[in-house]
């Protein structure tokens, strides 16, 4: 399942660190992760947003890290996902969701099918995008 995550940058000193964490949990849990965190600085902020909504087009997951609501960007990212249908999760309540599930061998595939079988049509079956099967 690729996730993508979403959460305060600007003003947060640390941003990199938390959204690396963040990445490291959800790669050890399978997924394949679009960090933010790791755009090129010095752009502006419609350049970040223009990049942010593309790499949302291209994932399963939106997960919002806790500080989320505190980022005007952020609340742009919910907004869109809420507008075009992309299914979100807020981090703790995802974090705990998986980690319940994969201890019962659940798969992200198997997630997404369970939570929001809608998006998951035919070219999930036999791996999507040239994922594994076992993906």
């Amino acid at each position: 399942m690729k996730i993508y995550i979403s959460g305060k940058i600007a003003g947060d000193p640390n941003y990199k660190g938390k959204f690396a964490r963040a990445a490291a949990q959800l790669e050890r849990q399978g997924a394949t992760v679009i960090n933010p965190a790791t755009a090129p600085e010095g752009l502006a902020k419609l350049d970040y947003m223009r990049i942010c909504f593309a790499e949302m087009e291209a994932v399963d997951y939106v997960v919002f890290l806790p500080d989320w609501a505190e980022s005007a960007g952020a609340k742009l990212e919910r907004a869109w996902c809420d507008y075009v249908g992309v299914p979100t999760a807020d981090w703790d309540n995802f974090r705990v969701d998986m980690l319940v599930r994969k201890s019962h061998g659940c798969t992200f595939r198997e997630l997404l099918v369970l939570e929001h079988p809608d998006k998951a049509d035919a070219r999930f079956s036999g791996g999507c995008a040239g994922c594994p099967d076992e993906y």
